[in-house]
């Protein structure tokens, strides 16, 4: 077989598996209603999700049993929340905090959320400290 016969039966062959591997590949995406396909919102990407939500929903709905006016306002600080590990939560707040109101905010997270996967809360304010609290 001449040289440029193998060339065009290779350039063939490759020209047929880049086809069929375009067309095969494009009758497969998930449709919107078929369930494979979920909004972003829908799927929580751990407990700082979670924690967030449920402490939301709570001053949205105006839900503040158990939680102080002193609290309510420690927790609308709250700018972000932060995944670290399965049981541990980072918050941080806006302007800086004392001690106490670290402390005081972390049992307000607690209470909060009354999530039983959370184990620690970690609170970093404007001044970059970042301490730890457990329950």
């Amino acid at each position: 077989m001449s040289v440029n016969k193998l060339k065009l039966v290779a350039t063939g062959v490759i020209s047929l598996a880049l086809l069929g591997g375009a067309t095969g590949c494009g009758g497969v995406a998930p449709t919107e209603g078929s369930g494979e396909v979920r909004d972003q919102h829908d799927a929580p990407n751990g407990l700082g999700d979670e924690v967030e939500e449920q402490i939301d929903d709570r001053l949205a709905v105006g839900d503040d049993e158990g939680v102080t006016s002193e609290e309510a306002a420690l927790l609308e600080r709250i700018d972000e929340y932060e995944n670290v590990s399965a049981d541990t939560v980072r918050v941080v707040v806006e302007g800086d905090l004392a001690e106490s109101d670290r402390d005081a905010l972390a049992q307000a997270v607690f209470g909060a959320a009354g999530n039983d996967a959370l184990g620690t809360v970690q609170i970093v304010d404007a001044s970059g400290d970042e301490t730890e609290h457990a329950p």
